[in-house]
């Protein structure tokens, strides 16, 4: 976990196994929501994933598309998605052929970001979640030891004041995640 007072960025690092699909909630920060939920703010999520290839198929090697989304709670229960992918080249398509979904927009690729600004806010729910789910090729099953990944997911306050980060430290403490700082620190030497 790492921010600036008006930010939060979280890394979520694991596998997702055969057959399984992984779900992260969270509470929107309260400074960023109104009473009735309304969410206001910039999200971000970055999505790394280990290659799941097999050379024998040429260019369709990779087997396995992982694909991430962050929703926000309806009233009636379900999720909808509030991200949007930012790492298509071209997303001007209402219909795509699997080579334009592969060449263009981003499937199969191994590292996907999504984002959204909400100046004004957004549905009616401080209940959110982050979905990483997978796609194999022609029914092949995924390796029984998983696919490793990364998600990196950032909330930020469009006006800079909000206190975001403490906020989503004490949320997150509450529902019982473990929470590291991460810091780095690049000292760059010149030599003559």
């Amino acid at each position: 976990m790492d921010g600036d007072p008006h930010k939060v960025t979280i890394v979520l690092s694991d596998t997702i196994k055969p057959g399984r699909r992984v779900e992260f909630p969270f509470t929107w920060p309260d400074s960023l929501s109104t009473s009735d939920g309304n969410c206001r703010g910039i999200l971000r999520l970055t999505l790394v994933a280990e290659p799941f290839l097999d050379p024998a198929h040429g260019w369709e090697m990779v087997r396995l598309n992982l694909d991430g989304s962050v929703k926000q709670a309806k009233r009636d229960g379900k999720f909808e998605q509030r991200s949007r992918p930012t790492h298509e080249f071209f997303s001007g398509y209402r219909y795509a052929t699997e080579r334009t979904l592969s060449s263009v927009l981003g499937k199969w690729y191994p590292i996907k970001s999504y984002a959204r600004r909400m100046p004004r806010g957004v549905g009616s729910s401080t209940d959110w979640r982050i979905d990483i789910d997978y796609l194999t090729r022609a029914e092949v099953e995924p390796p029984d030891e998983g696919v490793r990944f990364a998600a990196i997911f950032t909330i930020e306050d469009l006006d800079g004041q909000a206190p975001v980060f403490d906020e989503m430290r004490a949320s997150l403490s509450t529902i019982g995640v473990s929470l590291s700082d991460l810091r780095t620190s690049l000292n760059v030497g010149i030599r003559a």
